[in-house]
C-alpha cells in the first residue's frame, strides 16, 4: 500500500516556493513600475480624455489604473512582442542568426531569446521616451 499522508514540509523543499516568490517579486515590481511616470506626456490632458472615453475608462479599470497613471510598466508586453517580431524577421535576413536558431538547437534558441529580451528593454525605453 502507498503512504497517503501529506507532509507539507516536502512542499518547501522543492523548487516551487522559490519560483512562487520570484513571481510575486516580479508582480510587485511591475505594480511599482506603474507609479513611475512616462516622460513627455501631459498626464492631466490624458486623464481628461480618459474620463470622456468609456472604452479607455473600462480598460483602465481592468488594468488596475495603470493606463490612467501612464507609468513605465503600463506598456505591458508590447515591447517584448515587438522585439520578438523584429528578431523573427532578422533570422530570415541574416544567415548567422538563422544558423544559430536552427543548427545550435535549444542553446541557440535560448541565445536568441536572450537577445530578444535585451531588445525588448531597448524598445521599452524607446516607447517611453
Amino acid at each position: 500500500m502507498e503512504d497517503s499522508t501529506i507532509d507539507f514540509g516536502d512542499f518547501f523543499k522543492g523548487p516551487l516556493p522559490g519560483k512562487f516568490l520570484k513571481l510575486l517579486g516580479f508582480l510587485a515590481l511591475s505594480r511599482l513600475g506603474v507609479y513611475i511616470p512616462l516622460g513627455g506626456v501631459n498626464q492631466a490632458a490624458f486623464a481628461g480624455n480618459l474620463d470622456q472615453n468609456s472604452l479607455l475608462g473600462t480598460l483602465d479599470s481592468f488594468s488596475g489604473g495603470g493606463i490612467g497613471r501612464l507609468g513605465i510598466c503600463s506598456l505591458g508586453i508590447v515591447p517584448f512582442i515587438n522585439a520578438q517580431i523584429v528578431f523573427q524577421l532578422l533570422t530570415q535576413l541574416y544567415p548567422k542568426l538563422q544558423e544559430l536558431q536552427k543548427k545550435e538547437g535549444e542553446a541557440g534558441r535560448k541565445k536568441i531569446l536572450q537577445y530578444t529580451r535585451y531588445a525588448s528593454v531597448g524598445f521599452a525605453i524607446a516607447q517611453v521616451g
